[in-house]
């Protein structure tokens, strides 16, 4: 399992998050949240002490979620659909996120959210006691929407 640091860097500073890799029609990714990298005019990341240069291959701020390029070497999490006796926020009617109950801490944002060895969403972030996670659902959703567009003949 490869969850990895990201850094993007910014005129301004810079900002760090989690992402995990993820494989969709035999090609691998890293998938992470869109809020840690919009707009970045740099992203890289960690891995065997080695500093790589990534791109964003597609990013979705509807969903919060972005795909980067990715090694081949590194390992694929599997994503599984949740247990809907869980709890849900709803913004408008529409399914948002999950609520969970673990903290996550500054520059978490991006990790993979893993119960019995599989992960269930990505983590977004906390408010007060909450913390919220994008659903392996939603997740599904903006890789078929990613899917979609990338078969379309030009």
């Amino acid at each position: 399992m490869s969850i990895i640091t990201i850094s993007a860097i910014y005129t301004t500073g810079r900002r760090s998050g989690k992402a995990f890799c993820i494989q969709i029609d035999n090609v691998r990714y890293l998938l992470t949240v869109a809020h840690c990298i919009q707009n970045a005019k740099t992203i890289k990341y960690k891995y065997n002490s080695k500093t790589y240069y990534t791109e964003v291959i597609y990013c979705n701020n509807q969903y919060d979620l972005a795909l980067l390029k990715c090694l081949d070497i590194l390992i694929p999490i599997t994503l599984s659909n949740l247990d809907l006796t869980r709890s849900y926020l709803y913004n408008n009617n529409e399914l948002v996120d999950v609520i969970a109950t673990d903290a996550i801490y500054p520059g978490e944002s991006g990790s993979p959210v893993i119960i019995n060895a599989v992960a269930i969403g990505i983590a977004i972030g906390q408010t007060d006691d909450l913390s919220y996670i994008i659903s392996s659902e939603i997740i599904n959703c903006f890789i078929s929407t990613y899917s979609k567009l990338t078969k379309i003949a030009f």
